[in-house]
C-alpha cells in the first residue's frame, strides 16, 4: 500500500509540475508586413503575329512590264530595283517637255543679250526710243515666265519616267508576285497589286482583348503571368 501511494504521489507531482511550466512561458507570434494589393490572376490570351510592315504595290502610271527582278521569297534591301516598266507617250512627252524648255532658256538668253546690247546704246541721247526699250524689257519677263513654265513641265514630266522604275519602301521579303515582262499594267486597276512586299525580319503581335483585361489596366488585378496562344497569320 505505501508503494502504490508514492507513485500516484509522484505522478501528480510531474503533472503539476507540468502546467506550471506551461503557465510561465509567454506565447510566440510570427509577424509580417501587411500590403494591400488586388488578387493574382492568370491570363491565356489568343495572339496572332503579323509582319511588321506590308505594302501591296501598284503601277502609278500604264506602261509594259519591261523587267521583273524578284520572284516570290526573293529578299530585298530600302531602294533596290524591284521592277522597269516601259510607257513611249510618257517616254514622247518627256522628250518633248525638255526640247520646249530648251528652246525657252535660248530665247530668254538671247532676249537678255539684245537687252543689255540696248540699254548701252541707249545711253547715247536719241539712239533708241524708250517704247523700243519698254518692249525689249516686256518680252524678256514674259520669256522668262514661260521659261519658268516649261521648266516645271519638264520636271513634272521626269517624275512621271522616274514611276517606270519600281523600288522597294522597304526591306522586306517579296511574297506574292502577279506580273511578267510583257504584260500591261495600269495605274486605274487596284483589284491585283503587281507585287507584295513584307517586312518579317520583327513581327508585330496582335493580341485580342477580354472583358477581365479591363480590370487589369485599372490596376485592380495584378497580372502575374500571361500565356498566349501565337497564331502566325497569313
Amino acid at each position: 500500500m505505501a508503494i502504490g501511494f508514492w507513485g500516484c504521489n509522484a505522478d501528480q507531482a510531474s503533472e503539476e509540475k507540468h502546467h506550471a511550466t506551461a503557465r510561465t512561458e509567454k506565447p510566440s507570434y510570427q509577424l509580417a508586413e501587411v500590403e494591400q494589393g488586388g488578387v493574382a490572376a492568370v491570363l491565356r490570351l489568343p495572339g496572332q503575329l503579323y509582319a511588321f510592315q506590308e505594302v501591296s504595290i501598284f503601277p502609278k502610271v500604264n506602261g509594259y512590264v519591261k523587267d521583273v527582278y524578284v520572284d516570290m521569297g526573293t529578299n530585298v534591301v530600302k531602294g533596290e530595283i524591284l521592277m522597269d516598266l516601259e510607257a513611249p507617250e510618257l517616254e514622247q512627252a518627256a522628250n518633248q517637255a525638255r526640247e520646249r524648255y530648251a528652246k525657252s532658256q535660248t530665247d530668254l538668253q538671247l532676249d537678255k543679250e539684245k537687252l543689255n546690247r540696248v540699254s548701252e546704246a541707249a545711253r547715247t541721247a536719241g539712239a533708241v526710243s524708250p517704247f523700243d526699250l519698254s518692249t525689249l524689257k516686256s518680252k524678256l519677263e514674259a520669256d522668262s515666265v514661260l521659261s519658268n513654265a516649261e521648266r516645271s513641265n519638264w520636271e513634272s514630266q521626269k517624275t512621271m519616267l522616274s514611276y517606270l522604275r519600281v523600288t522597294a519602301p522597304f526591306s522586306g521579303v517579296i511574297t506574292e508576285r502577279n506580273v511578267h515582262p510583257g504584260a500591261l499594267v495600269s495605274a486605274s486597276s487596284k483589284e491585283r497589286p503587281i507585287l507584295e512586299l513584307k517586312e518579317v525580319d520583327k513581327l508585330r503581335l496582335q493580341v485580342e482583348q477580354v472583358l477581365s483585361m479591363t480590370a487589369l489596366e485599372r490596376g485592380e488585378i495584378p497580372l502575374q503571368k500571361t500565356e498566349l496562344d501565337l497564331h502566325e497569320s497569313g
